[in-house]
């Protein structure tokens, strides 16, 4: 019966209809492939993708950690500044009241004679010479207050 039903059409339709199916059949095997090509693609892609973007996350917490390294580093140093200026102004005032003290002092030790007083002489100038000295002396061994 088969044979019958085969007879009834024409060699080259049927030659034509196995040309379609199998022009449908490779097209479907056509279409599977691109879109498993396609999904491969596209899950590279997104995997790429996604890298990318932890690649650059990443970047910027270390750019962030970086500035903040930075920014602490400048903080510290704007500190130590701060405090080498406060030590330069202790150490001046400490010198200034040590120069006053020992001007002071100086003007205790040194009572110069009435005619040196009055006269510019190389007696008087020797005399001052040697208080001058003396004064030294005793101000390093720390005997003047």
């Amino acid at each position: 019966p088969m044979n019958e039903e085969a007879s009834r059409w024409p060699l080259w339709f049927q030659i034509a209809i196995g040309i379609v199916v199998a022009a449908v059949v490779v097209g479907i095997f056509k279409f599977l492939f691109f879109a498993a090509v396609v999904r491969v693609a596209n899950d590279e892609l997104v995997k790429s993708t996604a890298q990318m973007q932890s690649k650059t996350e990443q970047a910027a917490v270390r750019a962030r950690e970086q500035r903040l390294v930075t920014q602490e580093f400048n903080r510290r140093l704007q500190i130590q500044a701060v405090e080498r200026k406060r030590q330069q102004s202790a150490q001046a005032v400490l010198a200034q009241r040590e120069t006053a003290r020992r001007d002071q002092a100086w003007l205790v030790f040194y009572q110069p004679s009435p005619e040196c007083l009055t006269t510019v002489s190389v007696a008087c100038g020797n005399a001052h010479m040697r208080a001058k000295k003396e004064f030294q002396r005793q101000w390093d061994a720390g005997e003047l207050k």
